[in-house]
């Protein structure tokens, strides 16, 4: 091999790793779950019945990305500061697929328990 191409050889590997960097980079991570708190009853209810929580929330500053992961068994509506933001989310049994907030990634088997959604005020 001459070195001519040997060099291009190594500038399309060079390329080639590259782009597979930049591609493992769009791939989810896995959320960070060790500050996280449901938002549920004390003790335990009665089954089969409507639950309304509410969760105040005090931060000083907007943080860059505000997202929310959201499990229901049925439905779910979303109020941020007194505003329905989605409503009758988790139609299907489960986190909606077809609501029209900003979903960060679309559903797969791998994330279906819960679903982000972006929170982020406009």
């Amino acid at each position: 091999m001459n070195k001519k191409y040997k060099n291009q050889l190594r500038y399309v590997f060079l390329f080639a790793m590259l782009l597979n960097l930049v591609a493992l980079q769009g791939f989810a991570q896995t959320p960070n779950w060790d500050n996280a708190q449901w938002i549920w009853q004390q003790e335990d209810g009665p089954s089969n019945t409507w639950m309304s929580f509410r969760k105040t929330i005090t931060i000083d500053e907007v943080p860059e990305t505000v997202e929310a992961n959201i499990t229901v068994d049925s439905k779910f509506w979303l109020w941020i500061n007194g505003e329905m933001v989605l409503f009758e989310g988790g139609l299907s049994r489960g986190p909606s697929q077809a609501g029209e907030w900003n979903r960060k990634e679309n559903i797969t088997p791998s994330n279906s328990w819960y679903d982000t959604v972006n929170i982020q005020p406009t």
